[in-house]
């Protein structure tokens, strides 16, 4: 049972990861469609921009009010449910697509260990 909720909680924590670079990645994007002379949303482009940084250099931040998130506030599927789905900073609603994200991970790697 532990093996399983351990695999589940890594599979969390992938997922969290793989959320916050799909952002990432989004911003950096924007930021070459633009400099290629194509039309972006620059709402987008303003909310995503400090996530424009290297992976190394780079703390994840509420993509509402930007503030610099606590290693608590990253704690996948539980800092969500604690802070029902908000920014514990502004309050702004955080989405579905990472708590989703990181149930999904964590069920998959659950199912892949099950099947050994």
């Amino acid at each position: 049972m532990i093996k399983f909720v351990l695999v589940g909680f890594l599979g969390a924590i992938l997922g969290s990861f793989a959320g916050a670079q799909i952002w990432r990645l989004r911003a950096r994007q924007l930021v070459e469609d633009k400099k290629a002379g194509e039309k972006v949303d620059q709402k987008e482009l303003k909310k995503l921009s400090p996530l424009i940084k290297k992976i190394s250099k780079d703390r994840s931040r509420c993509l509402s009010c930007g503030h610099e998130l606590k290693w608590y506030d990253l704690i996948p599927v539980v800092s969500w449910v604690a802070g029902l789905g908000r920014c514990r900073y502004c309050k702004a609603f955080i989405g579905w697509t990472e708590i989703l994200l990181e149930l999904v991970m964590a069920g998959l790697f659950v199912a892949s260990v099950a099947c050994l």
